[in-house]
């Protein structure tokens, strides 16, 4: 106890400061709309563009789009609530009245789409506070076009990689069937011959002209 007592040294308690505890890191958070005047391609694959891009850069990102039949993918009062940025990518007016008091940046479809990187960069740098000036829209009021004009835009959206791909069919075609019809026996070859038939049998324009339409 004497050694004890001998040896004893004051004990001084030295507390931590804040910058040395752990500090969880945070995620960016962007939410975000696009929207062009046809609603139908660059809408979506700048939308599209804009996620991947952030997503790849370790950041949280939703997309809203405003294409011919509607909204999609809708963001959340809590999500824009919670957002470090809104990205706004549209060549037509949208409505602003959500991202009163959030980090707006606005750019066109056309540079998100092919710019994606630094456009991401820019809005983090270049990003200002948005204020609503106007009234507030009444969103509970708003309805999505239904009916014919909804149906038949969801089908142009769904078909335009077909006839894109028609398109590219009917390309080839001319480029490796253009002599097609100098091959015998071909259905083309056929079809030729029949026509040259038709304009000896009936030199007259107009008589040539009925008969191509007719054999």
């Amino acid at each position: 106890m004497a050694d004890a007592v001998a040896n004893a040294q004051t004990y001084t308690h030295i507390e931590e400061t804040a910058a040395e505890a752990p500090t969880p890191s945070a995620q960016k958070r962007i939410v975000g709309i696009t929207a062009c005047p046809t609603g139908v391609a660059h809408t979506f694959m700048a939308a599209e563009a804009v996620e991947e891009e952030a997503k790849a850069q370790g950041m949280w990102v939703k997309i809203e789009t405003r294409g011919s039949v509607g909204a999609k993918n809708q963001l959340t009062a809590e999500e824009i609530a919670a957002a470090d940025l809104v990205f706004i990518g549209a060549d037509i007016e949208v409505d602003m009245s959500r991202f009163d008091g959030k980090r707006v940046y606005r750019t066109s479809t056309g540079a998100a789409l092919k710019k994606t990187k630094e456009e991401l960069a820019k809005a983090f740098a270049e990003a200002d506070v948005y204020k609503h000036g106007g009234a507030k829209a009444d969103t509970a009021n708003k309805q999505e076009r239904t009916g014919a004009y909804k149906h038949l835009m969801t089908g142009v959206s769904h078909m335009l990689p077909l006839v894109v791909a028609g398109g590219l069919c009917i390309a080839l075609s001319f480029v490796f069937g253009i002599e097609a019809f100098k091959e015998q026996g071909t259905l083309a070859a056929l079809d030729g011959n029949r026509r040259r038939q038709c304009l000896r049998t009936d030199g007259t324009r107009t008589g040539g002209i009925y008969c191509l339409l007719n054999c």
